[in-house]
């Protein structure tokens, strides 16, 4: 038995809260890299952004024209 300010604490009970606060290793941070799936969601997401930019220059290219002629 230890004594820890003027407290008993058996050795098990220190061993046991030194286990508890230890850091455990994780299992889900892992670099696994870019899956299918993050590959379709990538290619889809620059897909709508090159379309959007795409449509908003087209528009304004058509205002243009309609004011000019």
């Amino acid at each position: 038995m230890e004594e820890f300010e003027g407290n008993v604490i058996e050795a098990n009970v220190l061993n046991q809260i030194s286990e508890v606060g230890s850091k455990k290793p994780c299992k889900t941070c892992k670099n696994k890299g870019l899956s299918g799936s993050n590959v379709k969601i990538l290619t889809l997401g620059f897909g709508i952004l090159f379309t959007s930019c795409y449509g908003i220059v087209k528009i304004v290219q058509d205002v243009f024209h309609f004011f000019t002629h």
